[in-house]
């Protein structure tokens, strides 16, 4: 009896020890991805557009190859037209896919008594392994008060 009791015990420590590990990988994970994150913020804050257009994903450049708003403008476009020059970001909430090769940062904008939320999702890309930026998103922008901007 004392043997099944050892082997379940030890089977219920390994459960708990493999269930840890996976939650360090996906915080890790996500530590990393917000840091991509943020350095595309600060870089397209800092007009080094060709330094965020960078960090954007090779399925997301292919795809602006095609648009109207190829690679750096798409960048400097969403910078200096939809975010007006905002120089304040927080990031109000993160998460991250299960399959940890997703996560998504959203936030918000800030300029003067203005606001404006962003999304930013970002993946991690098979080939290199490295988190790249696949989708930048601007939302309207309002007074902080929440009144919507005329």
């Amino acid at each position: 009896m004392a043997r099944v009791l050892a082997g379940w015990l030890l089977l219920l420590l390994s459960v708990a020890a493999s269930a840890q590990e996976k939650t360090d990988k996906k915080v890790a994970e996500l530590k990393w991805a917000k840091t991509l994150v943020t350095d595309f913020l600060s870089a397209g804050t800092k007009r080094e557009y060709d330094q965020a257009t960078v960090l954007l994903s090779e399925e997301l450049k292919k795809a602006l190859e095609k648009s109207s708003e190829p690679g750096r403008t798409f960048v400097s476009n969403r910078f200096s037209v939809y975010l007006k020059g905002a120089k304040d970001w927080s990031i109000t909430s993160e998460d991250i896919a299960p399959d940890q090769d997703e996560a998504v940062f959203r936030g918000v904008s800030s300029l003067g008594q203005e606001e404006a939320p962003f999304t930013v999702r970002v993946v991690k890309e098979k080939d290199s392994g490295k988190w790249r930026v696949n989708l930048f998103k601007v939302g309207e922008w309002k007074k902080k008060d929440g009144a919507r901007k005329r």
